[in-house]
């Protein structure tokens, strides 16, 4: 289960780490150990058209994915370094009012064992991760991004 103060350390470290995320006023409005939603007003991420800045539904979305990640290694007690790779972001709709993503992912044992064999091989593991962007319940943007996670040993 996630508090308060997860939400909040994870709030603050977005900010300092990411400061694009504090000027375009990003929150995180609900974390748990497989899924986050996230919002951002659209009143800082307006276009000229008066809708949703197409950088800005980019920054939203590499944010919460690269948020939820973190926030799963940390709750499995991994240590390590998270930077995303390819990333792709498909706009199917103007977003003409405050923004919300979502991401889920589900990290099983499985998934750890291929991470650890590839560590022991001095290689990054990979996971890859989808957001979606609604604006006033319309699905506005997907996007998919392949983060790489980089074990303490491999960050030296």
């Amino acid at each position: 289960m996630t508090t308060n103060i997860d939400i909040d350390f994870w709030q603050d470290k977005i900010h300092y780490e990411i400061p694009a995320t504090r000027l375009l006023k990003l929150s995180i409005t609900e974390l748990k150990e497989g899924s986050i939603f996230m919002q951002a007003p659209l009143a800082e991420n307006i276009n000229g058209h008066g809708t949703g800045f197409a950088g800005s539904l980019f920054t939203l979305s590499i944010t919460t994915g690269w948020t939820l990640l973190n926030h799963l290694l940390r709750k499995k007690q991994i240590e390590s370094s998270v930077v995303a790779g390819n990333a792709s972001i498909k706009y199917m709709a103007p977003a003409q009012g405050d923004l919300f993503s979502s991401a889920k992912l589900n990290i099983d044992e499985d998934s750890l064992t291929l991470w650890r064999q590839k560590w022991k091989m001095n290689k990054a593991a990979r996971q890859v991760i989808k957001v979606r962007i609604e604006s006033n319940q319309i699905i506005c943007a997907e996007f998919e991004a392949e983060f790489f996670i980089k074990p303490p040993t491999l960050l030296k």
